[in-house]
């Protein structure tokens, strides 16, 4: 709750834009679209991933049948949506009951072929993939005992056997969700090579740039 002058801003910029809108919290306000949703262990960013897993959980409960993709992420996060939107809609499908996972990829180290949604720009899943998560929660491979800051790696692990995280690319094979600050996105092109995982995205999975901002 303590977060609630964040969220203001957030509510006052690009939530009224998307379908549906919902925060969690540990203090209800109908006015901020926050809801108190409990979790397992202490109010911690550390324990972030229990968080995560009572969100979703709440979220497949109520409002399963209502959207055909949900996207998750922090107070920290700024969205276009739609951006999102014109992203989830490149994505063809066979059935709308094949799982996908979208986000900004990262590798996971020290298993540099692995790669994950990263949770700094947040990431999407459809209809499919969160019932499949919900379902799968409980699994030994979903840690669900764990305290843990790394949602988002953990949630890539237990959705690993169903669906892995795509590459959400243009038609440049640059990727659309940015999950860095400016600076880092701002460097990392085709001429000049950034730090740390971009390196990696650009030898072992193909991913070269950021994407130009888009409006469709």
């Amino acid at each position: 709750s303590n977060r609630h002058d964040v969220l203001k801003s957030i509510v006052e910029t690009y939530a009224p834009r998307c379908d549906g809108f919902l925060a969690a919290s540990n203090k209800t306000d109908i006015s901020l679209g926050a809801v108190n949703i409990l979790h397992e262990g202490i109010e911690s960013y550390h324990n972030m991933w229990q968080k995560v897993r009572s969100i979703w959980a709440y979220v497949q409960m109520h409002y399963i049948n209502d959207y055909d993709f949900f996207h998750i992420g922090g107070d920290n996060m700024f969205l276009i949506p739609e951006n999102l939107k014109y992203t989830v809609s490149t994505h063809t499908l066979s059935s709308e009951n094949e799982p996908l996972l979208l986000g900004g990829a990262q590798t996971a180290h020290p298993r540099i072929l692995k790669r994950f949604c990263g949770g700094g720009s947040g990431y999407t899943l459809n209809r499919a993939a969160l019932n499949s998560f919900v379902r799968a929660m409980t699994l030994p491979r979903c840690s669900h005992n764990v305290t843990s800051p790394m949602e988002d790696l953990l949630l890539a692990h237990c959705l690993d056997p169903i669906t892995k995280c795509t590459h959400s690319v243009d038609e440049l094979n640059e990727t659309r969700y940015h999950a860095l600050s400016p600076e880092a996105h701002a460097v990392w092109t085709k001429w000049k090579r950034a730090p740390w995982w971009p390196q990696e995205l650009e030898k072992y999975h193909g991913i070269t740039a950021t994407s130009k901002p888009r409006l469709e």
